[in-house]
């Protein structure tokens, strides 16, 4: 995020208007992402199949 937001022209007004399309009002962070990784790969998970994990703050709702 931090690579593709230094190439904008205004990153500030960039990461702003990101947030502003999040459902949740930030964008999500990279523990997030990992919780996720280390509940599929847990036991936790073993019942868990044909599924898919969206961690990404409800954006996939809304395509």
């Amino acid at each position: 995020m931090d690579r593709l937001l230094s190439t904008a022209d205004d990153p500030d007004a960039a990461k702003a208007a990101l947030v502003a399309r999040q459902p949740i009002g930030r964008l999500i962070t990279p523990e997030e992402i990992a919780y996720g990784i280390a509940y599929l790969a847990s036991p936790l998970a073993d019942s868990t199949t044909g599924t898919v994990l969206a961690i990404d703050g409800g954006l996939n709702s809304l395509r």
